[in-house]
């Protein structure tokens, strides 16, 4: 019986010697695990602002080479396995980015987003012990950043342009010399006047929108949130509406606290192209600055669009006025 006993406890410390040696093996391992975990996460977090800061630098007019530089100045900012953070030049892909299809165009010109690849090897603290082949690990990520129309906004004038006007941004993207130059007079096709959802659109409807500074009513009525996507959400009308010459030319001169007047206001974008007596889809949004109004004869204004990073929900087109976002 003592013997029998004795074997029993002999038996039972080699099991607890095997299971605390397995026990200690999986600790270990858990421990690299999340190392590991941390450091995928720094290097993501590195992914997503560098491939941001290259965007924002093509938004600005910036070039490949200004935005890679950006990119790499960003990483840098940031920390990665206790140590700086860095990407390499090579690891910052310029190209274009199509939502509809989810492709990136590495090298595509003119360039409108960043992708970003990083990496970063670890060294294991314990999982060496198993084999020459654990002993690093190699950490990659991928982001990707770039620019989306403005999908909702509550414009401040009650003026449209039809989306014919407007170039795609793949091909001006960040200059704002690229974006349409209009001359719109009132018989024109390219522009019209908006009552919003208040119809018909006329020069009383219309006038009810346009903002205090004009100093055309002392009440105006507060423009409503547009969103793209609203089937037949604004009322239009073409420009041959001799007032509105002259109430648009108001907004430039100082009425009451203002003392310069306001010629940059954000207006939709509608699919009315060369007809805007009915009812228009709104396709996104675009930032304009009125250069002239020329109200005697038939009528004209001098505007240019400019790029403007506005936020607020995406999905509106390619207009100009939206924000640099991750699109993965």
């Amino acid at each position: 019986m003592r013997q029998t006993r004795t074997g029993e406890r002999g038996a039972a410390l080699v099991a607890f010697a095997i299971s605390m040696a397995a026990f200690f093996a999986l600790s270990v391992v858990a421990i690299d695990i999340g190392r590991l975990a941390d450091t995928a996460n720094e290097v993501q977090n590195v992914a997503d602002i560098a491939a941001t800061a290259g965007a924002l630098n093509l938004f600005r007019g910036g070039t490949a080479g200004t935005a890679r530089a950006d990119a790499q100045t960003a990483a840098a900012q940031n920390s990665v396995a206790g140590s700086a953070a860095a990407i390499q030049s090579a690891d910052v892909h310029v190209g274009q980015y199509i939502p509809a299809t989810s492709a990136f165009i590495d090298g595509a010109s003119p360039p409108n987003a960043v992708r970003t690849t990083p990496s970063t090897t670890v060294q294991n603290l314990f999982a060496g012990y198993f084999g020459g082949d654990y002993l690093n690990t190699t950490i990659s990520k991928r982001s990707t950043a770039g620019f989306t129309g403005l999908g909702e906004a509550k414009p401040d004038l009650p003026f449209v342009i039809g989306s014919c006007s407007f170039p795609s941004i793949q091909t001006c993207f960040g200059s704002n010399s690229c974006l349409p130059t209009l001359t719109f007079t009132k018989y024109s096709n390219n522009a019209g006047w908006t009552s919003y959802a208040t119809s018909p659109a006329n020069q009383n409807t219309v006038n009810e929108y346009f903002p205090s500074v004009c100093g055309v009513n002392s009440s105006p009525q507060p423009p409503p949130d547009l969103t793209v996507g609203q089937s037949a959400a604004v009322s239009t009308i073409n420009g041959n509406v001799t007032g509105l010459f002259g109430d648009l030319a108001n907004c430039f001169a100082p009425h009451g606290p203002y003392q310069y007047g306001v010629t940059k206001f954000i207006i939709p974008i509608v699919d009315a192209c060369g007809q805007f007596n009915q009812n228009a889809n709104v396709l996104g949004f675009a930032t304009i600055v009125i250069d002239a109004v020329h109200v005697g004869g038939n009528g004209n204004i001098s505007l240019h669009s400019v790029f403007q990073d506005v936020s607020g929900p995406p999905g509106g087109g390619a207009f100009g006025t939206g924000s640099v976002r991750m699109f993965d």
